[in-house]
C-alpha cells in the first residue's frame, strides 16, 4: 500500500481551495495498520474500498476526483482500478460531478501538465477500446473543449474544468 501520487493530490487540492472550493477534501478508505515503521509510516491494508482521492461540493453538486501522476507522456488505463472506473460512471449517472486529474511529465520542464478530464471523456474513450490517454489525445481533446489543461506548478482555472464535467452531465455515455 502506498500514495505515490501525495504530492499531485494536494496540489490539486490546492488549486481547487483556491478557485473557491473550499470544502473539497482527501479522502482515504478505511485502513488496518499491520505493522508501524520509521518517520510516521505505516504498513497497512485496506478495509474497503472508497471514494476518488477527492470529494466534496462543488457548485451546488457532490464532486469527486481520481488524481493519478504519470512519469511519461501516455498514461495507461490499467492504471485506473475497477472499482475506480466504476465509481466514475456510477457518479456520472447519478448526475455528480466527477473527474480525472492526470498529470503527464516529458523529457524537459516544459512538458510537465496536469489534464481534467471529465468521467464522461474517460469513460467515452475507454468505451471505445483505447488503452491508454496519450498527450496528443488530451491535446486534441483540450483543442476539442472536451478536457482542460495545467501547466503543473502554475495557476489555472480549476472552475472551467467543472464547467467541462457539468456540460458532459447531459451526454449519455453507455
Amino acid at each position: 500500500m502506498a500514495n505515490r501520487g501525495e504530492g499531485l493530490e494536494k496540489y490539486v487540492l490546492d488549486r481547487m481551495r483556491a478557485d473557491g472550493f473550499l470544502l473539497m477534501g482527501k479522502t482515504d478508505p478505511p485502513v488496518r495498520v499491520l505493522r508501524y515503521l520509521p518517520n510516521n509510516q505505516f504498513k497497512g491494508v485496506y478495509l474497503q474500498e472508497g471514494p476518488l482521492d477527492l470529494t466534496g461540493p462543488a457548485d451546488g453538486y457532490h464532486c469527486e476526483i481520481e488524481v493519478k501522476d504519470c512519469k511519461g507522456m501516455r498514461w495507461y488505463f490499467t492504471k485506473l482500478r475497477a472499482h475506480q472506473y466504476e465509481r466514475m460512471k456510477n457518479l456520472h449517472a447519478d448526475g455528480s460531478l466527477s473527474g480525472l486529474a492526470l498529470r503527464l511529465r516529458g523529457a524537459s520542464a516544459n512538458d510537465d501538465f496536469v489534464f481534467f478530464v471529465p468521467s464522461a471523456e474517460v469513460i467515452r474513450v475507454k468505451e471505445a477500446g483505447a488503452k491508454s490517454l496519450h498527450l496528443n489525445l488530451l491535446s486534441q481533446m483540450e483543442s476539442e473543449g472536451r478536457a482542460v489543461r495545467h501547466e503543473y506548478r502554475r495557476t489555472g482555472d480549476v472552475k472551467l474544468f467543472l464547467e467541462k464535467i457539468k456540460e458532459g452531465l447531459d451526454v449519455p455515455v453507455e
